[in-house]
């Protein structure tokens, strides 16, 4: 019986009505690297009389270590940090404030970004995508400045070649000085900035020259650090502050990290403070998780 049936599904098979189907091709295909590239239709550019601020999601840094920022673990309601990234658009021009987590790290583990003991990098979203979603691509930013040099707020720099980069010359010298420091982690992703057309900033740099966003010094947590006013016509005047604080607890509870401690940082503080008093402005801290959860997102903005 088996013999006959394989003699009927041979004469089939020669007659052409019954085929065989190829084993599929099993091999692994390479998946394109789409991660630093917007894809689909680019969202048309806001048109705008008065600034905007967009706040952007670039990455959470998992940490639990609040010791090394004056705190302990009960004092601080997250330990894990927030990293936000800024998109001021202006009717002369735009300003990206700080590029975040690279995002070549999007959907790696933390356990495989770890940059110090305690913590490491996630990251769910891409910088360039998220700027697509506001309607720019990284050739459309007019100006770059960075907070400081440290990786998470550095990590996508090169991709903003196009950009004229605002800098405190002390920040620039730290990376490509002639006695450049040891502990530039996460050059590989800044390291093309010194190609970039540069300007370097005073203390008080007016970036569109209207007096509506004002870059400021702030020095000591890097050597060049520096901070963002930006006045808007209905929130009012937001400070952008980078690592001036990590958490909010240092600020309500007058803590300081020992490192900071022996920097600059303590007259920063003291300096910014005072400007934020006296003009009535917000103080938004990047690592600030709660203040992350409540602002509004891009492509939600502030005005």
């Amino acid at each position: 019986m088996q013999l006959s049936r394989l003699w009927t599904i041979a004469a089939l098979m020669a007659a052409g009505i019954a085929t065989v189907a190829p084993a599929a091709d099993q091999t692994p295909q390479p998946v394109p690297d789409t991660s630093l590239t917007p894809l689909g239709h680019l969202t048309p550019k806001p048109v705008v009389t008065s600034p905007h601020l967009y706040v952007i999601d670039c990455g959470t840094i998992t940490n639990d270590r609040p010791e090394k920022n004056g705190l302990t673990r009960d004092e601080v309601k997250y330990s894990t940090y927030a990293d936000m990234c800024y998109l001021i658009v202006h009717p002369k021009g735009t300003l990206l404030w700080d590029t975040g987590i690279s995002d070549a790290m999007v959907g790696r583990p933390f356990y495989d970004t770890t940059f110090f003991t305690g913590g490491g990098f996630l990251k769910w979203n891409t910088l360039v995508g998220q700027l697509a979603d506001i309607g720019y691509r990284p050739a459309d930013i007019d100006y770059l400045a960075l907070s400081h040099l440290h990786a998470d707020h550095s990590g996508n720099a090169n991709l903003f070649r196009h950009s004229t980069w605002l800098v405190a010359k002390p920040e620039y010298d730290f990376a490509f000085g002639p006695n450049p420091s040891p502990h530039r982690f996460g050059l590989e992703n800044y390291d093309q900035l010194k190609t970039f057309k540069t300007i370097f900033i005073p203390a008080d740099y007016d970036v569109f020259g209207d007096g509506s966003v004002v870059i400021k010094q702030a020095f000591g947590h890097s050597p060049g650090h520096s901070v963002l006013a930006v006045k808007l016509a209905h929130t009012g005047t937001v400070v952008l502050v980078g690592d001036l604080y990590h958490y909010p607890e240092e600020r309500t509870l007058h803590r300081i990290g020992d490192y900071d401690a022996h920097t600059k940082t303590p007259e920063a503080r003291a300096a910014v403070e005072e400007w934020v008093a006296r003009n009535h402005a917000q103080l938004w801290i990047a690592h600030d998780m709660e203040l992350f959860r409540t602002l509004r997102h891009a492509p939600a903005f502030y005005d």
